[in-house]
């Protein structure tokens, strides 16, 4: 799930960050691959308990890592991650809609929207995305990147979306994951995500409102996965 901060609250379904040169720029692997995580806070969640949060700078972008450690099953853990339809239920993030597009395998390919309250000033957001599942020993990967200009193959429905909200925008990065790690009966969830939510909004305030609501975005999940 990916989640977006409205300046008050949330993308996941994400995050926002200062935007490097070119959108894009910061890949998957290179956020998996990073080993610059600075400690920045604790958050005590209800649901997940001591949520810790990270930044590291990656090709001139801010990205952001929540992690803890619950009890559950990696698997399950997965299902949630990857139950676009069902977020708009579970997260607290605010989404309007949230489709599949298109599967193939460990492929899925999805679009959501984001309602930004009218009294912020901000324009509401949208994405289309392709999202990849992997599996590598105890470790299940759910992550994603946006999928091109024009919703990449799906232009036909990113056509209506601009059709029906004109002043909605899309931002130009957005990549991101989960890991979900089974250390015997616990599981060690790894929320990452790189964007720039695009627009006006100043990156500075972006930044702040991700480091806040990025723990939300976690404690949906887990919260979610216990009642699995």
């Amino acid at each position: 799930m990916v989640r977006f901060a409205t300046v008050p609250a949330a993308l996941v379904l994400c995050a926002a960050f200062s935007a490097p040169a070119f959108a894009g720029e910061v890949t998957w692997s290179q956020i998996k691959s990073a080993s610059n995580w600075e400690h920045l806070a604790d958050r005590d969640h209800d649901d997940a308990g001591v949520i810790k949060v990270y930044v590291a700078e990656l090709s001139g972008t801010k990205c952001l890592k929540g992690t803890v450690v619950t009890p559950g099953n990696s698997e399950t853990y997965l299902s949630v991650a990857t139950d676009i339809v069902g977020s708009k239920k579970w997260s607290s993030a605010g989404l309007s809609e949230s489709e599949v597009l298109a599967k193939s395998g460990d492929t899925l390919d999805y679009y959501q929207y984001l309602d930004v309250p009218g009294w912020t000033g901000a324009s509401d957001r949208f994405w289309f995305l392709r999202g990849t599942k992997e599996t590598a020993g105890a470790t299940r990967t759910f992550w994603w990147n946006r999928m091109g200009d024009n919703g990449g193959p799906h232009a036909k429905r990113f056509g209506e979306v601009i059709a029906a909200n004109p002043d909605a925008i899309e931002p130009p990065l957005n990549v991101g994951g989960w890991t979900f790690t089974q250390k015997d009966g616990n599981v060690e969830s790894n929320y990452f995500v790189c964007s720039d939510t695009g627009g006006v909004l100043p990156k500075a305030i972006q930044y702040a409102a991700a480091k806040k609501t990025l723990p939300d975005t976690v404690g949906d999940l887990i919260r979610e996965a216990k009642k699995r």
